[in-house]
């Protein structure tokens, strides 16, 4: 139908037959709008499950305005109806300049430095250094992250010891 496809602000309520809730889930979802929706069923859990695949900025279950009045709800859409939203923390943060900044807390002379491996230019073993570094970091057991330490270990003295690294401390 046209006006499932439209977007309209008025007092319209088009209701279509459906049957199963896989097919009204994707015949909501076949739209290019997303603002809200309300679902309504004698079943709490069944309208939870229903809305939660819904993609739209704010569900409501078996009501239609009640979000509405809440004022702490952040508010708005997804898809063309717009993006970003008002109201609640979120609506706060829009309206917010929010910025990282990072600092090296350590002592004066003990600076954190970036190792060889991910330093830009990155070189060719970038990739796996990193992938050694989380396993050490966060390994499943106490053998995989001590195994993986032991080959990061053995890349950065590989790494130092270069012939272009012997070249450059000889100059």
């Amino acid at each position: 139908m046209k006006i499932m496809q439209e977007e309209a602000f008025g007092p319209i309520l088009p209701i279509m037959k459906f049957s199963s809730d896989e097919e009204v889930v994707k015949l909501a979802n076949d739209s290019k709008y997303g603002l809200g929706c309300a679902v309504f069923s004698g079943n709490q859990k069944r309208a939870i499950k229903i809305a939660s695949q819904l993609h739209c900025g704010v569900a409501a279950i078996n009501d239609f305005a009640s979000s509405y009045m809440c004022q702490s709800l952040p508010f708005g859409g997804v898809k063309d109806s717009g993006f970003g939203r008002f109201a609640g923390v979120e609506g706060l943060r829009a309206c917010c300049l929010v910025k990282a900044v990072v600092e090296d807390r350590w002592w004066p002379y003990v600076k954190t430095m970036i190792p060889k491996p991910i330093q830009y230019p990155v070189s060719e073993n970038g990739f796996e250094f990193q992938e050694l570094l989380v396993e050490t970091l966060y390994g499943l057991s106490v053998w995989d992250r001590l195994r993986s330490l032991v080959n990061l270990l053995k890349m950065i003295s590989e790494q130092n010891n270069s012939p272009a690294n012997t070249r450059k401390k000889s100059r």
